[in-house]
Order: structure tokens, then C-alpha cells, then sequence
């Protein structure tokens, strides 16, 4: 009967390393696509300002010749 008792222990912890395995890759891969949306944020914010720093020098071009 204490054997019994043992295995029910070790099955237990072998669902924990399991669920443990689980929660590490699925907080990896969330955490990997909140960096690439950063990513992406940064460059559209850069690619604006260049615009609107474009457009603002084509205007004052304009006005001036």
C-alpha cells in the first residue's frame, strides 16, 4: 500500500513538469509576439516622421520658389 501511494506522488509531479513545460512555451511565444508588435510600432512611428518631416520641407519649397 505504500508503493501505491508513491506512484500517485510521482504521477502528480510528472503532470506538474508537464503543465510547468506548457506555461514556459506559452509564455515564450507570447512574450516573443508582444516584441515583434513593438517592433512594428516603432518602425511605423519612425516611417511617419520621416513623412511628415517630407512633407513639411515640400511645402516650405513650395511657398518659398
Amino acid at each position: 500500500m505504500h508503493i501505491a501511494g508513491r506512484r500517485s506522488g510521482q504521477k502528480g509531479a510528472a503532470l506538474l513538469v508537464f503543465m510547468l513545460i506548457i506555461l514556459t512555451g506559452a509564455s515564450y511565444m507570447l512574450i516573443s509576439r508582444l516584441n515583434e508588435n513593438s517592433l512594428q510600432y516603432i518602425r511605423d512611428t519612425s516611417t511617419e516622421t520621416a513623412l511628415s518631416q517630407a512633407k513639411q520641407a515640400l511645402l516650405f519649397y513650395a511657398m518659398n520658389y
